[in-house]
């Protein structure tokens, strides 16, 4: 079967940057998409030790900046693939 794929080498070859970057943008948003059940357990932590709403507002930012980051690389991802 590998055998088979060798003609694919050349095309792979010629676009190795573009499928590096990718990969790396894709590891990225893999690494971000686990941060957000982090940041959930910090607030539901901090409401159950019974700190005010308002310490929330940084949890909240930080959620907020994971989601952009997130949607940035997903978004460089899937163009740089195609």
């Amino acid at each position: 079967m590998l055998r088979n794929l060798r003609a694919l080498i050349p095309y792979l070859l010629r676009y190795r940057w573009s499928y590096t970057a990718g990969f790396a943008a894709l590891l990225l948003k893999t690494v971000l998409t686990a941060a957000f059940p982090i940041f959930i357990k910090q607030a539901v932590d901090s409401l159950a030790a019974g700190q005010p709403a308002s310490a929330l507002w940084p949890i909240i930012g930080a959620l907020l900046g994971v989601a952009a980051a997130k949607s940035f690389f997903q978004f460089w991802m899937r163009w740089i693939i195609s």
